[in-house]
């Protein structure tokens, strides 16, 4: 018997590490969850370029290249081109139609794919679809009959059939999630992908609102819409009922507000499917907006098309006769559908021109909403009876969001307060332009023991005791914001601040104004100026008076080990140096303080916060007082102390930073650079 040669036994030895390595390779993408995790952190071009890789891996991955999260098709030029500019990425679009989740788009390709829609319907009327496997992934049997049956009142317009570009594409059979916004450029006119419908709103909504209604497994819909006569209010009431898995709706609803629209909210919202979990519906006026607003007749001569009057007269011959008939009169009767017993958000930003009538019958409609955004009412509302029909038909409210854009949503936000049941509320926004402490003692003394997120925003004005109230009643409180954007208008005294015990023990989240007695600027014996020239420093009876207070608050906020957020602004009186919050530190905050020296420092006070991801506000460590009392041992703290820690406003840059750097010698401490080299993603800049 032979021997093996030794080139025969070194395939031998490497024959089980290719099996094995080959066994192991085929497990990896015979794993489709895996592959679909893994390419979700890769962009369109790195997987473009994976499924060149071979057969195998191309057919794993090209589905993954049309799904997803933000999928643009015409919102510019450029990404328009990607998809529509070439046959070749049309065609690859067309076969990977049912591999698309998620669409961000615009008139463009809204237009195109419609007439695209319109010519798969005429190819597979021709052909036998059975027979014809490679159009069956373009469209199933069952979409080619929702097309031939058409959108319940909005049957299919005539397409645009001179254009070459197109090619028959099926339906979105797996489309989760639609974004339409209108803008349409001029640059788009001269577009390979242009049709000559896409230049009129009320056409390409019409189209629009018959693609959706072949879109099954649609959950999201945004868009925006105009409306300029009525019938375009019935096409869309009619359509929405289709979308039985519909979760999410938001509209943007664009017209004339100077004339009768007064069933536009009431029918949009009385049609919704009832699947619905969140509805959010703007009001805008046509001539306050720029909407592309272009008024639509069939045989309008199109200034971009040479032929445009013959063309438009073809596309009438060719229109359904649905299209062309006398439209029937608006009746202004509604055809209310089943209640939205999902929905949990109604955003209605306006109310303006609703009956009280139709009103009630809008919040008797959604008897399950928990999160109520509160909308704009007419003029002379009644507002106590609106509060008190809200509360009676939504009787599971807990959240109420009050955004301050009229003074009327600010009284029945408060009369909702006081009309829902008591100790229910749950969460409360409140943006006021002014007044507010009338607000504190109904929302205390109605929900003090449940209320576990409280932000008061604006220029809502509280007293200080007001503050002081919610920190000693609010005991249920983990999220409290009391601060506005400019100067403070609401705060609370240090002596107000120090003389309550903080209920509450819960709070992740904090954001107060404290008004501490120092002004600004700084009196010129201030204690940090005197520390290189008094060894031991000796402070005056005020400072003492003023660091035992600060010393109390310190402590209380150390305690509250829960939170995460951390918001302190000190109060600052303006002057000619502009002074805000920003150019300010909390005395002794930021400072360990040095006993032998008489230095105070309250630092490790606030060892306890091992949970706080951000902290800003008056905390800076390039203040006047912060560039003598904030070094090397504060950073060393803050590392060791502050473990997840991501956010600190303690660099950020501030107009007299080059004034103080002129006073004090350029700033060149090497402790920052210290702690971000150890911490490299803490931010320590705002």
């Amino acid at each position: 018997m032979c021997k093996p040669t030794d080139a025969q036994k070194m395939d031998h030895l490497q024959q089980p590490l290719t099996q094995q390595h080959q066994s192991a390779s085929s497990r990896f993408f015979d794993i489709t969850e895996l592959i679909l995790t893994l390419t979700a952190f890769l962009d369109r071009a790195v997987i473009a370029n994976l499924c060149q890789t071979n057969r195998r891996i191309n057919s794993i991955c090209t589905p993954r290249l049309y799904s997803f999260q933000n999928f643009f098709l015409d919102t510019t030029v450029h990404s328009t081109a990607r998809i529509l500019n070439t046959p070749e990425a049309t065609s690859a679009f067309a076969r990977n139609i049912q591999n698309v989740r998620h669409v961000i788009s615009g008139p463009l390709f809204a237009s195109f794919y419609y007439n695209c829609l319109l010519l798969a319907h005429t190819t597979a009327s021709s052909q036998n679809l059975e027979q014809d496997l490679s159009f069956r992934p373009l469209l199933t049997a069952e979409g080619m009959a929702g097309i031939a049956r058409g959108a319940a009142g909005v049957p299919p317009t005539a397409g645009d059939p001179w254009k070459q570009t197109m090619m028959p594409i099926g339906t979105m059979t797996n489309l989760v999630s639609f974004t339409y916004f209108p803008d349409l450029s001029i640059r788009f006119f001269n577009h390979p992908a242009f049709v000559f419908s896409a230049r009129f709103p009320k056409t390409r909504q019409a189209q629009i609102f018959w693609i959706l209604q072949q879109c099954p497994h649609l959950t999201s819909l945004k868009m925006d819409l105009l409306f300029s006569e009525e019938q375009e209010l019935v096409s869309l009431a009619k359509a929405l009922p289709a979308l039985r898995s519909l979760k999410k709706l938001h509209f943007t609803a664009t017209t004339d507000i100077s004339k009768d629209w007064s069933k536009l909210v009431p029918t949009l919202v009385l049609n919704a499917p009832a699947s619905l979990e969140c509805l959010e519906m703007w009001l805008e006026d046509i001539y306050e907006s720029d909407f592309d607003y272009t008024s639509v007749i069939w045989d309008e001569q199109d200034p971009q098309e040479p032929d445009s009057s013959s063309a438009a007269g073809h596309r009438l011959d060719q229109l359904p006769e649905e299209m062309t008939r006398p439209r029937d009169a608006w009746t202004g009767e509604l055809r209310q559908g089943q209640p939205l017993i999902h929905l949990r958000r109604l955003y209605i930003a306006s109310f303006a021109q609703v009956s009280p009538t139709d009103m009630a019958a809008i919040f008797a409609h959604c008897p399950a909403v928990v999160e109520l955004h509160i909308p704009d009412l007419d003029e002379g509302a009644d507002v106590r009876r609106v509060a008190r029909y809200i509360a009676e038909s939504c009787p599971r409210i807990t959240q109420v969001f009050q955004h301050g854009r009229v003074y009327d949503d600010q009284q029945l936000t408060l009369e909702i307060v006081r009309a829902v049941e008591e100790q229910k509320l749950e969460v409360l926004l409140f943006s006021a332009s002014q007044g507010g402490d009338d607000l504190i003692p109904v929302m205390l003394q109605r929900h003090s023991t449940v209320l576990r997120e409280l932000r008061l925003d604006g220029s809502i004005r509280l007293s200080s005791k007001s503050v002081q109230k919610i920190l000693c009643t609010g005991q249920g409180l983990e999220v409290l914001s009391i601060v506005s954007i400019y100067r403070a208008t609401s705060y609370i005294t240090l002596e107000d601040a120090v003389a309550v015990e903080w209920v509450s023990k819960k709070i992740k989240q904090l954001g107060l104004a404290f008004e501490i007695g120092a002004t600004m600027p700084p009196s010129p014996d201030a204690y940090y100026k005197r520390l290189e020239k008094e060894e031991p420093l000796v402070l005056t009876e005020d400072e003492r008076a003023q660091f035992s207070l600060l010393e109390t608050l310190y402590r209380q906020i150390g305690a509250l080990v829960e939170l995460e957020h951390l918001d302190m602004r000190v109060v600052v009186e303006c002057t000619p140096f502009h002074y805000s919050y920003h150019d300010v530190s909390f005395p002794g905050m930021l400072s360990l303080g040095d006993e032998v020296v008489g230095k105070p420092g309250y630092l490790d006070l606030l060892g306890g916060l091992k949970k706080l991801r951000s902290l800003n506000g008056s905390v800076r460590a390039k203040t006047d007082e912060t560039r003598v009392t904030f070094g090397q041992r504060e950073c060393e703290w803050l590392n060791e102390n502050w473990p997840v820690l991501e956010d600190l406003n303690l660099c950020s840059y501030m107009p007299r930073d080059k004034f103080l750097d002129g006073v004090h010698g350029r700033d060149e401490r090497t402790c920052f650079g210290w702690l971000k080299k150890l911490r490299p993603k803490l931010n320590l800049e705002f």
